[in-house]
């Protein structure tokens, strides 16, 4: 008899857990992953040596994690600013992306190291690019923009109200 009834139990509470995976699992989908869901990123307007850029903010963990992944592509004059609450050395990947980055490093409003004409990756990292120094900000353009315009480590970038 105490057998049946702990079989039982194991029935009732694995059966809630599998409820419980699948409530978050449609949570996730919805409201953390679907693009569908997504709100509008912020934007910011920018001037590095004279080139007017606009770039959409990126502040969220999830945001900061998937950055410019999986687009086709990106405007010539646009970009991605990732903010961070701190200074620190910085790491950034290649994760399936599908066209070459320029990757810049700032600390404030002065640009601290560059990764120029990165190659896109797949889904599995192969490279990782440092900053070298801290930085609060990145921002991401098109690979070999920062070549094409002259931009260089120690230019200032005039963040645009």
């Amino acid at each position: 008899m105490a057998y049946k009834r702990r079989v039982k139990w194991f029935l009732v509470i694995g059966g809630c857990f599998l409820i419980v995976l699948v409530i978050g699992g449609i949570f996730l989908e919805r409201y953390l992953i679907s693009p569908v869901n997504q709100k509008p990123l912020a934007i910011q307007r920018l001037e590095i040596n004279e080139k007017s850029l606009t770039a959409e903010v990126v502040s969220k963990p999830f945001d900061l994690y998937r950055g410019l992944s999986q687009r086709a592509s990106l405007c010539q004059t646009c970009g991605m600013l990732f903010l961070f609450p701190d200074s620190a050395p910085r790491t950034f990947v290649m994760r399936d992306m599908n066209f070459p980055l320029d990757i810049i490093f700032i600390e404030d409003d002065q640009i601290v190291n560059i990764a120029a004409n990165l190659p896109p990756e797949g889904h599995e990292v192969k490279n990782y690019y440092q900053s070298g120094l801290p930085a609060n900000r990145v921002l991401e353009l098109n690979g070999g923009h920062c070549a094409l315009w002259g931009i260089k480590v120690g230019d200032k970038i005039k963040f645009i109200d």
